[in-house]
């Protein structure tokens, strides 16, 4: 058996896929049952799917990268916390392409089932609207607009991936993944947002990821950081998503680098 179908057979029986997969799951039926049941209450309240079904990408979009980034970082963390991935190099050790296998086995995997769960999501919320709602309006245009929305979204997923991977590998723990998320989302995002804020900083926006991150999904963003910014976008340029690729994608492969680079200088021992 080679290592590339090892690694995948691995991924999926380990616990953390299994139940993280569950949860995300679970949390899709549960929107999905309350969809319904509020498009049930009256004609005030229809599910339209032309022009509720965007907003909803965007939900499991966020649902899926979190599910990407847990197991990608859990994935190689283990294997590095446990001493497995030791073990692995010195029977393997050409490390550069032992640690692009597992990476790509993760982004794989994770992209079979952000396509299968996207899929389903897709057919459920067409069900409800052609049931309990209105589905009438799906031109061409329409669906390819959702289209390519759905595909910046599965590209995002994949990001969140490969940054929870490579964050984890960089560390020798999952636990350094988590924590560095959990510091770029409270240092980063929330107070360099009070800060930029405080001092009046204009454009603040464009120094937060997040306002990348919506930028990609949504196609633009108002630098402003506020999606609606009542009062506050005057004068607000936009972030476009080719600027976020630029930047989103600058990260991914700065993060690529430093975990590539680090496996490679490591010894062994």
């Amino acid at each position: 058996m080679t290592l590339a179908a090892a690694e995948r057979r691995r991924f999926f029986k380990r616990r953390v896929t299994r139940w993280t997969l569950a949860a995300v799951v679970l949390i899709l039926v549960a929107i999905a049952i309350v969809i319904a049941w509020h498009s049930a209450r009256g004609p005030a309240d229809r599910f339209v799917f032309r022009s509720q079904f965007e907003p909803l990408i965007y939900v499991i979009a966020g649902l899926m990268g979190l599910f990407g980034f847990i197991v990608g970082a859990s994935y190689v963390g283990a294997d590095w916390h446990s001493g497995a991935m030791l073990n692995l190099l010195a029977w393997h050790p050409r490390r550069v392409s032992v640690l692009l296998t597992k990476l790509a086995t993760a982004l794989g995997a994770v992209l079979g089932v952000t396509l299968t769960l996207g899929a389903l999501w897709t057919g459920a919320l067409w069900f409800i609207a052609s049931k309990r709602g209105d589905h009438t309006g799906m031109t061409p245009g329409a669906w390819s607009s959702f289209a390519l929305t759905g595909a910046r979204a599965v590209a995002l997923v994949l990001a969140l991936t490969a940054i929870g991977f490579c964050l984890a590998s960089l560390g020798r723990s999952t636990v350094v993944a988590f924590g560095a998320a959990l510091i770029v989302a409270i240092v980063g995002e929330v107070g360099v947002r009070i800060m930029l804020d405080q001092v009046r900083v204009p454009d603040s926006g464009r120094y937060l990821l997040s306002s990348y991150g919506a930028a990609w999904l949504t196609r633009s963003w108002p630098t402003t950081g506020y999606p609606n910014c009542v009062g506050r976008c005057q004068g607000a340029s936009m972030i476009t998503w080719p600027q976020a690729a630029l930047v989103l994608g600058g990260v991914v492969v700065l993060v690529l680098t430093a975990a590539l680079w680090s496996v490679r200088r490591r010894d062994v021992t």
